[in-house]
Formats: C-alpha cells, structure tokens, sequence
C-alpha cells in the first residue's frame, strides 16, 4: 500500500473486524489442528467444511446456479474425495481436538471468503485485515511464550516471514481481487484445486511419483472446476 501511495483507509472499502477475526480464526485453528491430524485427512476436513458452508449459503441466497454447475461441484467433490479417501486417510486417527479446531478454521475461511466477494479495494481490504489481526495474534503468541520456552532459528523465523508476509500476503490480496468476479459456488469449487497443487509440489520438491489415483482425481477435480466456470453461452 506504500509503495502505491494509496491511503489504506477508503471510504468505499469494505473492510471489517469480522474479516480480521475469521482470517485469525483460519491461520490459528489449523496451526495448533495440524499438531493432531495427518495432512490429508486435515485438508479433507478443513476444505470439507468451507464447501458445506459456501453451498449452504448458495441455497439460502437469491443467488441463481444452474444445474451444470451444481453438476460441476458434484464432479469436482468426488475427484476431491477420491484423491484423499484411498490412503492416508482410511489410515488415519482422528482427533477430536485436531477435527474441533480445523472445522473451525474452514468455518472462518469460508466467512473470509464469502466477504471478499463484497471487496471493492482487495488490496486495501487485505491490509487492514492483517492489520487488524495482529490484535489478535499479539495475546495468542504471548501466551505461548509464557507456557513455552520456544526454539527459535535464523532459517525458521525467515521462512515464517516469507510464509506470512510473501506468500500469504499476496495471495489473500489475489484471492480479495478475483472473488467478486465469481459466484459462491465457483469461490468455493476452485479452492478443491488446492491439494492437486499440494500434491504436485510433492512430485516436483519431494521426489513422491505421480499414482493413478492422483491423475484420476486430477481428471474429475479440474473437469468439475471447468464445468462452473464455462460461460452458459
């Protein structure tokens, strides 16, 4: 915001305590969630919960869905459960805390998405949100100061300043900048790509090789994905 000499302020912006508290509530809940579940049946879980509340906010608003659509969420679930049902998370045990506390972090994303759809200035809007957030992430970090004598490296606090202030930085501002331009459901759809891209990494950083079942659900995710976001005409 600086750099583009623009005031963070606007009176056109849209920007809320309800934006930095559900932004806080997703990075905080899945943060201490991961402690006590598995990374897949943690995904599973956490985007699980933002799709039931992304839809069940479609049905319950005057927003209008064609049935392809629908069809085209239906595809893309059933990719997305296909991918992580076979493996990990069959294996899996599962944590009431760790389950508790990452429904809670897709409760408040799906909050945080849903308001971005309101967002007339994203880059504004994102600013003030993390912001504001730090309000609640100043008591939170203290405490755990407190409880715990934390072991802090040079390499481990720069690659949480990168992960915060870079990478999540600047994608919650493009997330802010193309949600308005999407219906509810396309908002929620397209996040299922999320684990096919995690996955992936794991191929090209970590060595992992590429299962019939990671390309069968990559088929049925991005088939769905493109079946929202075609154009009736």
């Amino acid at each position: 915001m600086f750099l583009n000499q623009k005031r963070i302020a606007k009176p056109n912006n849209n920007a809320s305590w309800l934006g930095a508290l559900s932004l806080f509530g997703y990075c905080a809940a899945f943060s201490y969630a991961y402690l006590h579940l598995d990374t897949a049946l943690g995904a599973l879980i956490l985007f699980g919960t933002v799709q039931l509340v992304i839809i069940g906010t479609s049905i319950t608003s005057s927003e209008k869905t064609s049935l392809r659509t629908w069809g085209g969420v239906v595809l893309a679930l059933c990719g997305f459960a296909y991918l992580m049902f076979p493996t990990e998370v069959n294996e899996s045990k599962i944590s009431v805390v760790g389950t508790g506390l990452m429904i809670l972090s897709g409760i408040s994303w799906a909050i945080y998405t849903l308001l971005g759809r309101k967002s007339e200035t994203p880059l504004a809007d994102s600013a003030i949100h993390f912001s504001r957030a730090l309000y609640f992430c100043v008591p939170l970090a203290a405490s755990f100061l407190f409880l715990h004598s934390p072991y802090i490296t040079t390499k481990g606090l720069f690659l949480a300043i990168a992960s915060g202030a870079i990478t999540s930085g600047m994608g919650y501002a493009i997330w802010y900048k193309v949600l308005p331009r999407l219906t509810r459901l396309q908002a929620g759809v397209i996040q299922l790509n999320v684990p096919i891209v995690a996955a992936l990494g794991g191929v090209i950083f970590v060595g992992e090789s590429i299962t019939l079942s990671f390309i069968v659900a990559t088929v049925l995710l991005l088939g769905g994905v493109l079946i929202t976001l075609v154009p009736e005409k």
